[in-house]
């Protein structure tokens, strides 16, 4: 339950939250999906506010061995959080997509693809988060991973 603090408050989101602490990957899935749904997401509403829940969406997705969705849901949120140009180096947001990419290339057996896509968290990450945040620490530790 990390990184959720300008979520929009939702029943749904935090069904999912639950769900996910709980290890119940699928039903967490779904209720981030609702949540989604029910702030508009689809609609390209409060894209800035959602991009936390599409990224936990997208782990779930992961977690529940769906993989093309985990992968769809953490291009949206890398396009969401690429404000400009910059922001592919810079951006601790688009790292965390970047890593959740690299998270599902890893999940597919793509190591080559996820090089790439850990790479780029890595330097993202550690621009715009720092070089002890978790989410940097973790893409730096895949990277290390034959």
């Amino acid at each position: 339950m990390r990184h959720t603090d300008d979520v929009i408050p939702d029943v749904n989101v935090v069904d999912g939250l639950f769900a996910q602490r709980a290890g119940d990957a699928p039903r967490a899935y779904e209720s981030f999906l609702k949540g989604l749904r029910a702030g508009g997401y689809y609609e390209r509403k409060h894209l800035k506010r959602l991009r936390p829940v599409a990224l936990l969406a997208a782990e779930s997705a992961l977690a529940a061995g769906r993989l093309e969705d985990a992968l769809r849901l953490s291009h949206e949120a890398f396009e969401i959080a690429r404000v400009d140009d910059l922001a592919d180096a810079q951006s601790a947001f688009t790292g965390e997509a970047r890593l959740m990419e690299g998270r599902v290339w890893l999940g597919r057996g793509d190591t080559t693809t996820a090089r790439a896509a850990l790479e780029k968290a890595a330097t993202a990450l550690r621009n715009g988060a720092g070089a002890n945040d978790s989410r940097t620490r973790e893409a730096e530790r895949l990277l290390a991973t034959p």
